[in-house]
């Protein structure tokens, strides 16, 4: 569930997010509503929380973290996918669509729960939440909107997209003297045991929410909810999270390729 928690970092940044496409839509107004919306802030952070999930994870002073983290500093880049997303914004969102997003994000509301979705990415609360499920669950009717929201966004589905992107970086290096035939089994009994897992991600993504926005009360997180469900926050949640996904495509794909080359040179140094 690590690998899950750390994928959950892109899913509480963006979507917590008769027109035609305009051309002369001004970049500062992309820039506002990544700004106002909390996303560059958290795209900038993206690499320090990666490398921070896995220390976590990784047994007290484990050589190959510093490897790690260096490795992750120098492929996974905050500029990189703040760039990728405001472009693929620039391109998809129109002239109403940046009107209706802007005016949400600039209330005192939308800025409040800006400030509980950034607060959510701490891995102390992370943890937190992992060793509180059942209590949180328990809250049948905050759990049915914590559903509902996850469902708008999508968050069950991404968080699994994520994990496997981050999986296969971290697998290529046991991949190095595999044959191709075996490095697709292995892949797809990491995609099955991730499908396996599913129920479990759902509750996880479904205990967050109620964490994330406890001290909101309920008629305010539906209207959050009513926020989620318009046209134009569909689109600004569907676009970054597609521009993000490209971005870490490419991302973790670098990443898995630099980790096989250390391993690479350490199986070389070896045999000499």
């Amino acid at each position: 569930m690590k690998v899950i928690r750390i994928a959950q970092i892109l899913l509480l940044s963006t979507a917590m997010v008769g027109n035609l496409a305009v051309a002369n839509k001004g970049p500062a107004d992309i820039d506002t509503l990544m700004n106002q919306s909390g996303m560059v802030a958290v795209l900038e952070a993206l690499p320090e929380q990666i490398i921070s999930g896995f220390e976590q994870a990784a047994p007290a002073d484990d050589p190959g973290m510093a490897e790690f983290a260096r490795l992750v500093e120098r492929t996974v880049s905050g500029a990189a996918l703040v760039e990728q997303v405001s472009a693929a914004l620039q391109e998809n969102l129109t002239r109403g669509d940046l009107k209706a997003l802007n005016k949400w994000y600039a209330t005192p509301m939308a800025q409040r729960i800006t400030a509980l979705e950034n607060q959510a990415m701490d891995p102390e609360m992370m943890e937190r939440t992992s060793a509180m499920l059942d209590s949180l669950m328990a809250d049948e009717e905050r759990v049915v909107m914590a559903r509902e929201l996850n469902d708008l966004v999508q968050a069950s589905e991404r968080a699994i997209q994520m994990a496997q992107m981050m999986q296969r970086a971290l697998l290529a290096p046991m991949m190095v003297d595999m044959d191709t035939l075996d490095q697709e089994l292995l892949l797809q009994q990491v995609d099955a045991e991730l499908e396996k897992n599913r129920a479990e991600i759902d509750k996880y993504m479904a205990a967050s929410s109620v964490a994330t926005y406890a001290s909101l009360d309920k008629t305010a997180l539906q209207t959050y909810i009513d926020f989620l469900a318009q046209p134009a926050a569909q689109k600004f949640y569907s676009v970054s999270m597609d521009a993000m996904a490209a971005a870490f495509a490419d991302m973790f794909g670098e990443l898995g390729s630099a980790m096989m080359a250390v391993a690479e040179a350490a199986v070389t140094e070896g045999a000499d």
